[in-house]
């Protein structure tokens, strides 16, 4: 049974107990650089997460420490954004405003002198993508067959909604940096949030939510607040339950 929570304040170790309940809401691990190496696809640096600093995975950790069951091996919830013509590191959000985030050419030639990409990888590039694009067909990220991407198109742009050829000047270039939106995946829990231990077994006043828990979509990334709608719900559901059976 779970009786409280032991944890620190600043460098102060404090102890936390309750008659009512525990619900482990710290998100994932995505700072957390041991985990990550053991748990997700390489390269795997936490500097390149966009969540706080202490996402470190404690809720977890401590979770199985008292035997509860983590099925999955969470992966990040994010896109990978790297590009082979591109390499460089992140500033800071204070640094951001000081740098050239959107360049713009009237030729493809100065666009790449602008971005430091090479002029025949980048030409050669965009004509490979515009034949694409006038055969409707995408064979590097497959953005034709399903109705999402097509929600998400142009549909004044055919053959294909989600290709148009690039053609007209002037031209733009973005900086683009590897980077993830954290992780997902952790405790498994029951239809109210409770954690469960071996045999399904709920483990007694104890709950988790968000990325501390096995993810339901597993291990794909559906979409735009995946990760938010189902905490929400199963912090609810949790608390709900929690405020009945302890009669607060």
């Amino acid at each position: 049974m779970v009786e409280g929570i032991a944890a620190k304040r600043g460098i102060k170790e404090v102890t936390v107990k309750t008659s009512h309940r525990v619900i482990l809401a710290t998100g994932g691990f995505a700072k957390n650089q041991e985990t990550r190496a053991q748990c997700l696809q390489q390269p795997a640096n936490p500097a390149w997460s966009s969540v706080p600093a202490h996402d470190m995975g404690d809720a977890i950790r401590a979770g199985m420490d008292i035997e509860a069951v983590a099925p999955q091996y969470p992966t990040p919830g994010g896109v990978d954004l790297g590009d082979p013509r591109h390499d460089g590191t992140a500033k800071s959000v204070r640094q951001a405003p000081q740098e050239v985030f959107l360049h713009r050419a009237s030729a493809l030639e100065d666009l790449c002198d602008n971005i430091g990409v090479s002029k025949n990888g980048l030409a050669a590039t965009m004509q490979r993508f515009n034949a694409m694009a006038h055969q409707g067909r995408d064979e590097d990220f497959d953005r034709e067959g399903s109705s999402y991407d097509q929600y998400l198109g142009d549909t004044s742009v055919q053959p294909n909604p989600n290709l148009g050829p690039i053609k007209k000047v002037p031209f733009y270039g973005v900086k683009v940096f590897l980077g993830d939106l954290g992780t997902k995946g952790g405790h498994l829990t029951n239809e109210n949030g409770q954690v469960l231990a071996a045999g399904q077994r709920p483990t007694p006043m104890l709950y988790t939510s968000g990325n501390a828990t096995a993810s339901v979509m597993g291990r794909r990334y559906r979409g735009a607040g995946e990760t938010l709608g189902p905490t929400m719900t199963f912090a609810c559901l949790a608390v709900d339950l929690i405020t009945k059976s302890s009669k607060v």
